[in-house]
């Protein structure tokens, strides 16, 4: 992973120019920044719950327990992302930011879907699967060095903002295989507890 996203951040160097990688950085660094405030940390708790309510036979309420926790955190990111665009639109932060435009207003998607790709791997962990978390996981940052040099070849220097884009498009991938894989568990373990 630390390869390819050290061959993805190069790559965009040579293809881009400083500007962009500098521009695309930002828009990332900020979402990473907003994601955790979203996140809330109840990624690492889902994770302990749901472990420890399978560990114990209680597939009810681990079932809840994802439930809950997948609601809270996507309310949440719901509206950070709001509140990030509406400061985003109404206070001069990115004008003294310099940021690209298009690059930041991405930044709300990218928070939602990263918040929803987190929560997913989390509990594919949850279930016993620390491995196929873990490829999940990895999986957007491995495919992010090929597919950017294919997006160089078909419409040559990218912007900030399509290459946010690429990302956000990377994660919504990640999010479908997880939820995937979480779905055939997920339905053994009947309906949750209150």
């Amino acid at each position: 992973v630390a390869v390819s996203s050290f061959l993805s951040t190069l790559l965009l160097a040579r293809m881009a120019g400083p500007a962009v990688i500098g521009q695309y950085a930002l828009a990332i660094a900020t979402g990473n920044l907003l994601m955790v405030l979203a996140l809330q940390g109840l990624d690492r708790i889902l994770i302990r719950q749901v472990a420890g309510d399978l560990r114990q036979g209680h597939k009810g309420r681990a079932r809840r327990a994802l439930q809950l926790i997948a609601v809270r955190v996507g309310i949440s990111a719901i509206v950070v992302a709001a509140g990030w665009t509406l400061i985003l639109l109404f206070t001069p932060i990115n004008v003294r930011l310099d940021g690209n435009w298009q690059a930041m207003l991405l930044v709300g998607v990218f928070v939602i879907a990263t918040v929803v790709y987190r929560i997913g791997v989390a509990a594919i962990r949850a279930t016993d699967s620390p491995l196929t978390g873990q490829m999940v996981e990895a999986a957007p940052t491995v495919l992010l060095p090929p597919l950017l040099g294919l997006l160089w070849l078909a419409h040559g220097k990218p912007s900030p903002g399509l290459v946010v884009a690429f990302v956000i498009g990377l994660n919504l991938v990640a999010i479908l295989a997880a939820w995937l894989l979480l779905r055939k568990p997920v339905r053994t373990w009947g309906s949750p507890e209150d």
